[in-house]
């Protein structure tokens, strides 16, 4: 049906949640008292002085933390996260793992005529399948080591690539201590591709982060890009430098392994992208699931 109607039926989607959302708050305002809302305190303070006549105070409706969206339900999230971090320690790892369209469970579903974004109720239960797996590889078969914690938040960007940040938490016997334990886990090179060309196909698709605009000819030998910075230069800071070893400087933030080899990928304009381009990956969790997985170490000092 969706391969038929398109956005109109996104449209009657985003129509029905309309209503629902509005019943649920219809019966909260309608039952404030069965809720006990008289109970709750510093929630709000009316302020002493000025116009204080009934139609102007209006009638407190308190929402509860569990009502997704509000502000009270993202800082009651927020502090169960900082609970944790206090209990466990400070994190060691950020991943963010990206949504691919063109995963075999979405594409193979897919009537004709029909794209991956006319079908959010194919993509969210795959996407949802996909995040438990991977979950699973971390936790359970320890990809990264034993893991004591681990914290994520899933972001749904509309018609856009749904995405989750991740943060792990590892046991004092699996910490990255040092470069060398980085470099185990963490890699920001081109695979060779006689040697692993699976690795090699997955990680020049999906871990290349492309120029958004290239000058070659630029007064000061630099590459300019991202034309909505105001500096005109990357805000991820692409191209890195070219690092012969993964070291730890003093801010206690990694500059990953990115030697200078033959390898590269051709871009758009005609350019050359080496090993200075790519996003740092896990080489297991990328190929295994084919689609972009970021991962950074951030238990520095």
């Amino acid at each position: 049906m969706t391969c038929y109607f398109g956005r109109l039926f996104h449209l009657h989607v985003v129509d029905m949640y309309c209503k629902i959302e509005e019943r649920r708050l219809y019966y909260l305002h309608t039952n404030q008292s069965t809720l006990r809302s008289e109970l709750y305190s510093k929630l709000a303070d009316m302020q002493v002085g000025g116009d204080m006549s009934r139609e102007s105070i209006g009638k407190r409706v308190i929402l509860p933390s569990r009502h997704t969206g509000l502000p009270r339900a993202f800082h009651q999230i927020q502090q169960d996260a900082m609970a944790v971090v206090r209990a466990l320690g400070k994190p060691d790892l950020f991943v963010t793992i990206t949504c691919n369209p063109n995963w075999k469970e979405i594409s193979d579903e897919l009537l004709p005529g029909e794209v991956p974004s006319d079908r959010p109720d194919l993509i969210c239960p795959v996407l949802d399948l996909e995040f438990k797996e991977i979950f699973a590889d971390i936790k359970d078969k320890m990809v990264f080591g034993k893991v004591k914690g681990l914290i994520h938040v899933m972001e749904y960007q509309k018609r856009g690539l749904s995405h989750a940040h991740v943060v792990i938490i590892l046991a004092e016997c699996s910490k990255l201590g040092t470069a060398q334990d980085i470099d185990k886990y963490i890699s920001a090179e081109i695979p060779n591709p006689t040697r692993f060309p699976k690795a090699h196909k997955t990680i020049t698709k999906h871990m290349i982060h492309t120029p958004c605009s290239i000058s070659l000819n630029d007064s000061h030998g630099k590459v300019r890009m991202c034309r909505d910075n105001k500096e005109k230069m990357c805000s991820k800071h692409f191209p890195k430098d070219i690092q012969p070893h993964t070291v730890i400087d003093k801010k206690g933030f990694a500059k990953y392994k990115r030697r200078t080899t033959n390898l590269f990928v051709l871009i758009r304009n005609g350019y050359h992208a080496d090993n200075r381009w790519f996003v740092p990956h896990n080489l297991y969790l990328a190929v295994k699931y084919n689609t972009h997985i970021n991962v950074e170490y951030c238990a520095g000092n």
